[in-house]
């Protein structure tokens, strides 16, 4: 019987055991799994070589509907664990046989697939049509940009002309350069910006002494130094010459409605307004004008006090060289005329803004229009006036420019419509200027709607007319 009671206690005692184990290693199991599913701290993570890390996969872009913003669906993602990671074409290719992945037909894929074919062939569009424009325009303009985008000063210029380079301006006359760059009024326009420069050629002659200091150094002109010019943007520029064509023609009116009137070497106006107006805003003096005006202001000032009332209230532009640094700053003798100039119409009270240009844009010049119209020597600052004002006007007429002595007729026309004798050279055969050149010039650049042109009588702003021919002389 004691046996027996001790036997049930050992059996029980084994079950207790036993069934404590089982639930020791279900406890243990169920806490180990929490364990492996808990969030880790940045030192339990397990290291991961740079190599074995995925590539990004970026998403085309999206279109949306809030001003073209990018929504961040856009931005790059890490490629989920089920995706394959892309491969380059041609490269890891499988063999025949093995199971190829099955493309997503999901909407959401065929419509990148779409948004992406259709971004690569405007992208290819887009490429396309700027690579033809861009052509077109170097074509048209590679050269001239060279060229013709900082002009170089007086000293460059003649230091370069005898050297051998591929300056435009030091080539030979040729057909080409003219069908390129003188074919329409567009392209014309463009190589007078290019050439001339308001805010260099046309500058308050009160800034001279800062220009200077600003502007040169060692004798060279800086390249891109610019001062202030009086000048702005007109819409319809008349440029007055002092032509005998221009009596009996009775522009005088149609010339004062003009925005802007430029004329030259400080004409007798008022006394023939009908055909030739009275509104003045810039007048042009060439070298001879200066002296001469310098002269009278010792000799007869009285005479241009009683010439000048025309002229107030504009500006007055010397278009020569006022400055030479191998003279020094006010050794030039046209520097000390314009300055006595000044110094007399302020005395006086008027009203003249005194301008000049930086640079003598002649030598310039001359050499572009050798390259149009060969054998140009010593432009008329009638025929650099006009071309000037191409830069700072829309519409640019000339009236009074025509520098024969009989028109096409036969019939005689007085040199000046203000009664001026011919200059001695002229008479004598030896005019300074290639006049019939420049005639030409300005007739082809009339038959390009670069310029109007009027010969003879006024027939209004918006008629255009063909000019006459040169008269055999």
């Amino acid at each position: 019987m004691a046996f027996g009671a001790k036997s049930m206690q050992n059996i029980f005692l084994v079950l207790i055991i036993v069934t404590a184990s089982y639930l020791c290693g279900l406890m243990s199991a169920l806490l180990s799994r929490e364990i492996d599913n808990a969030p880790r701290a940045w030192w339990e993570q397990p290291r991961v070589h740079m190599a074995n890390k995925r590539d990004v996969i970026v998403s085309p872009p999206r279109e949306t509907l809030h001003g073209g913003q990018q929504d961040k669906r856009d931005e790059a993602v890490p490629v989920p664990p089920q995706a394959p990671v892309a491969q380059p074409p041609e490269e890891n290719r499988p063999p025949a046989g093995d199971d190829k992945p099955k493309e997503d037909d999901s909407p959401d894929s065929k419509e990148m697939k779409d948004d992406g074919k259709e971004d690569s062939r405007n992208a290819e569009k887009k490429n396309s049509k700027e690579d033809d424009s861009s052509k077109n325009v170097e074509d048209d303009t590679k050269d001239l940009l060279e060229v013709l985008k900082n002009r170089p000063s007086v000293k460059k210029q003649k230091k370069t002309a005898a050297g051998n380079n591929k300056d435009l301006r030091q080539l030979d006359f040729n057909e080409e350069y003219r069908a390129k760059y003188f074919k329409n009024a567009a392209k014309i326009r463009t190589v007078m910006n290019r050439i001339m420069h308001v805010t260099q050629d046309v500058v308050f002659f009160s800034g001279f002494d800062d220009d200077v200091d600003d502007c040169f150094m060692d004798g060279q002109f800086k390249q891109g130094c610019h001062s202030t010019s009086p000048l702005k943007h007109y819409a319809t520029c008349a440029v007055v010459g002092g032509s005998g064509i221009l009596t009996g023609s009775a522009c005088g009116p149609e010339i004062d409605m003009h925005d802007f009137v430029i004329r030259f070497n400080l004409p007798h106006i008022w006394s023939y307004k009908e055909d030739v107006g009275m509104k003045v805003n810039m007048t042009v003096l060439d070298n001879y004008a200066l002296k001469t005006i310098d002269e009278e202001m010792v000799l007869e000032p009285e005479l241009l006090l009683e010439h000048f009332p025309q002229f107030n209230n504009s500006l007055l532009f010397y278009s020569k060289t006022i400055y030479e640094p191998k003279k020094g700053k006010h050794g030039l003798g046209s520097y000390q005329r314009y300055k006595r100039v000044d110094k007399f119409l302020k005395e006086a009270n008027f009203n003249i803004t005194l301008t000049y240009a930086m640079l003598d844009f002649k030598n310039v010049t001359e050499k572009m229009l050798n390259l149009v119209f060969p054998g140009f020597e010593s432009p008329t600052i009638g025929l650099l006036s006009y071309l000037m004002a191409l830069t700072f006007c829309d519409d640019v007429d000339i009236y009074g420019f025509y520098p024969f002595l009989t028109d096409q007729n036969g019939n005689p026309v007085p040199f000046h419509y203000h009664g001026a004798p011919v200059p001695k050279e002229l008479s004598a055969g030896k005019a300074p200027h290639l006049f019939d050149s420049e005639y030409n010039l300005m007739s082809y650049m009339n038959s390009k709607d670069v310029i109007r042109v009027t010969v003879g009588k006024c027939q209004g702003l918006k008629k255009k007319t063909k000019l006459p021919p040169a008269p055999q002389q």
